[in-house]
């Protein structure tokens, strides 16, 4: 990673002027840590025969929802000898809609056993996580030498994810 140190200005904070101010960062390392994400969702499903025995029938679904999403803490570090960086940003839960539809096939081998196969989509709109806390500290130079130097940002903002997951679930089934 390539990380600016010093000011600039200008008027768009996402495209500062060409810099060559930086320093690189290699052999990042991150915390792992999971994200949190369910839905409670309402909607329709239909099977229908396909053959005369009604041994193959088609399924297919649709539903929508609400969503929640917790994004966790992310901590990352890039130290070498001569420079370090590190990155913080907070957790953050948010609320969307959700949607999904999907169809599969469903076999009955007898009266009481089956197998069935479902491919599913499920999506969301963007969720939006609010107050997101970004701290960036850098270093640069060997401490106490008189080119060493620390620089550090903090950055509270809005932050948006879309979620998008594709299932497919094979299984044997059992009628009681």
């Amino acid at each position: 990673a390539k990380i600016y140190q010093g000011f600039y200005f200008g008027s768009d904070p996402n495209n500062p002027p060409l810099q060559n101010n930086y320093k690189i960062y290699p052999n990042w390392k991150f915390d792992n840590k999971s994200w949190i994400y369910g839905t409670l969702q309402v909607g329709i499903k239909g099977q229908f025969p396909v053959d005369k025995q009604n041994k193959t029938w088609l399924t297919t679904e649709a539903s929508i929802g609400v969503l929640y999403a917790a994004s966790p803490q992310i901590k990352g570090s890039s130290i070498t000898d001569t420079a370090s960086a590190i990155v913080t940003q907070s957790k953050s839960t948010g609320f969307g809609m959700s949607y999904s539809f999907g169809g599969g096939i469903k076999y009955h081998l007898n009266k009481k056993i089956f197998f069935t196969t479902t491919l599913k989509y499920t999506g969301s709109n963007k969720v939006t996580f609010k107050d997101v806390k970004t701290t960036l500290t850098t270093t640069k130079g060997t401490y106490g030498s008189p080119d060493y130097s620390i620089s550090q940002s903090i950055t509270t903002t809005n932050g948006k994810q879309t979620f998008n997951s594709i299932s497919l679930l094979l299984g044997v089934g059992i009628i009681l």
